[in-house]
């Protein structure tokens, strides 16, 4: 339904294009990676930089897809009081969005006890935007040789996407004006 520019979306198309973006995220991140992986294998310090520049870039991402869909939602509940809004919403896509990113992280749990073969790889592959920070502790291709404690910090990674979502659509949803509680505080 349109109101006046502005679109109420099927939850359906909203899932689309929640899954485009972590592909983009990913895509890009693999790009960035290509382009640098010669310079931080003999640069450690770059490997961390270019972990944070994909973790911003997926976390960017996110962000913007919850700001647009957020002040999108935000407008069509004022000007059209009488349309309903899903208050659960935000969380549905918080968790389904990201769920192949959790999923995989099942996956390498799994895998870690023994239960499915070495993950690590696939998992490294599927979430680009991770894979200079979790060369950090896992920079051996089997799992096995991963100490255990180090797949919490890959789970709070996994988390971070899901996480930037639903606060970032809270905030803007509640009119919080983001960018600047960002830039000036």
């Amino acid at each position: 339904m349109n109101y006046k520019g502005f679109k109420k979306e099927k939850f359906y198309v909203r899932l689309i294009k929640g899954f485009g973006y972590l592909i983009a995220a990913d895509v890009m991140s693999a790009i960035v990676i290509m382009y640098t992986n010669m310079m931080y294998t003999k640069y450690p310090i770059l490997k961390a930089v270019v972990g944070v520049a994909t973790l911003i870039l997926v976390l960017g991402l996110m962000f913007n897809y919850a700001y647009n869909m957020a002040r999108n939602d935000l407008v069509i509940h004022r000007n059209f009081k009488d349309e309903k809004v899903d208050k659960a919403m935000p969380l549905k896509i918080a968790v389904i969005v990201p769920s192949p990113i959790l999923l995989g992280w099942v996956a390498l749990l799994l895998s870690k006890l023994g239960v499915i073969g070495n993950f690590l790889p696939i998992y490294k592959i599927m979430n680009m935007f991770f894979l200079p920070l979790i060369d950090y502790f896992a920079h051996d291709p089997d799992i096995a040789n991963m100490d255990t404690f180090w797949l919490l910090p890959i789970l709070f990674l996994s988390l971070l996407p899901s996480l930037t979502f639903y606060i970032s659509y809270q905030l803007v949803y509640k009119n919080v004006d983001v960018k600047k509680l960002v830039m000036y505080n």
